[in-house]
């Protein structure tokens, strides 16, 4: 079983990943504008002196070579410290589903080839991608990812964008029959066996992703508006795939 480590105070952590990339940024900016200054006063100074010569030459030196240590320092740190010590490569496969019909996360726009953030997105795939390091547990949840791609998951509302419009239910809602629907998530995950189960989660927004590269045997989410119900028929696609080739058995009860 992958155990993160915990190397700091849970509440130092969100300024390492939130800063980090800021900081790294206007470090890079600083260093830029410095060498930038450096190299218009050595052009536009038509004769200086050897001693000023020797002077610029070794600020330039200086500046690259701070700008990189102090890059090397952060990254190092917030490898480091991080949840997950480093960064990783996770994959989970979900589907949405309301009233019955299945809904496809919004289309990404421009030249962007994703859907989210640079570390939690998704492909236009169907599929959770983690890509980076994970700063702290809450970094990687279900939640967060339908908070980063425009939406929200809870256990009473079920908010998703998609290319039509952004789609809204809550609990109580009907779904064209008497009984109210409600929003339910199921996640499916492969046991020692290699035979996958289904569970029922009480709290989706707080369920964290499994740490996989590949699915199976990364997690399959499930997530649906309907009649409460115990068990969801619906499967991802990869799953399906994967027990009809031999690689999965079916599930176990």
């Amino acid at each position: 079983m992958w155990v993160a480590p915990v190397l700091a105070q849970e509440d130092d952590l969100p300024a390492i990943g939130v800063d980090f990339q800021s900081h790294s940024l206007n470090i890079i900016g600083i260093a830029l504008l410095i060498l930038f200054g450096l190299s218009i006063m050595a052009v536009l100074w038509r004769k200086p002196a050897e001693l000023v010569k020797r002077a610029i030459f070794g600020f330039m030196i200086l500046d690259i070579i701070g700008v990189s240590i102090a890059i090397v320092y952060m990254t190092i740190s917030v490898n480091f410290y991080s949840w997950s010590r480093g960064p990783v490569h996770w994959h989970s496969d979900y589907q949405v589903w309301a009233c019955g019909q299945q809904l496809d996360l919004v289309n990404p726009k421009g030249l962007s080839n994703k859907v989210g953030t640079r570390a939690l997105h998704e492909h236009n795939d169907g599929r959770i991608h983690y890509e980076g390091v994970v700063v702290t547990p809450a970094d990687a949840t279900l939640g967060h990812f339908f908070e980063v791609v425009g939406g929200q998951i809870s256990k009473s509302t079920l908010i998703f964008p998609t290319n039509d419009s952004v789609k809204t239910y809550r609990n109580g809602d009907l779904c064209g029959t008497p009984i109210p629907a409600q929003v339910q998530t199921f996640i499916f995950s492969v046991n020692s066996d290699n035979a996958y189960s289904q569970r029922k989660s009480l709290n989706p927004d707080a369920h964290t992703l499994s740490p996989h590269t590949q699915v199976p045997p990364g997690e399959c989410i499930i997530i649906e508006f309907d009649t409460p119900k115990s068990r969801t028929n619906h499967l991802c696609r990869s799953f399906e795939v994967a027990v009809k080739n031999g690689k999965l058995k079916g599930e176990s009860k």
